[in-house]
């Protein structure tokens, strides 16, 4: 298995099929079991004029889309590509969701400020590793 999939910098991959018979569909674009697989300003693209627009199948751990990245199955006349994440086919009415906005800086430097944030909370998740009661936190 590869580490990781970078690609970044107005980088593209693309099939495209710009044929004008309905035989003439782009190809296909599979990415496969990298950990981290980012797309940073970057394109993938199959799309095709008169044929079909190809398939995007991406399986990764962890999948992150930065800046103005796009992913494009279409087809300007014929059937649209289909696009699968990790098993799962999205629509054309996917969209993903927005990173949060803070409305204010944190200074996590500063463990004043960090405690008396109400936006904050830490949960230990794993067995065995809490202490026997609330008292020995502090030890």
């Amino acid at each position: 298995m590869h580490d990781r999939l970078y690609l970044v910098d107005n980088s593209t991959i693309i099939t495209e099929a710009q044929g004008m018979k309905d035989q003439h569909h782009a190809g296909n674009i599979s990415i496969k079991n990298p950990k981290i697989f980012t797309l940073d300003n970057s394109d993938l693209i199959t799309s095709a004029n008169r044929g079909q627009g190809g398939n995007v199948d991406i399986e990764a751990v962890t999948i992150i889309p930065l800046g103005n990245s796009k992913i494009d199955v279409s087809s300007a006349f014929s059937l649209n590509g289909k696009l699968r994440v990790n098993g799962i086919e999205l629509n054309e009415n996917f969209e993903p969701l927005s990173p949060p906005e803070f409305e204010k800086e944190l200074d996590f430097d500063d463990r004043c400020t960090a405690l008396r944030s109400k936006e904050l909370s830490f949960v230990i998740t794993s067995r065995d590793v809490l202490p026997p009661t609330p008292e020995n936190l502090r030890k």
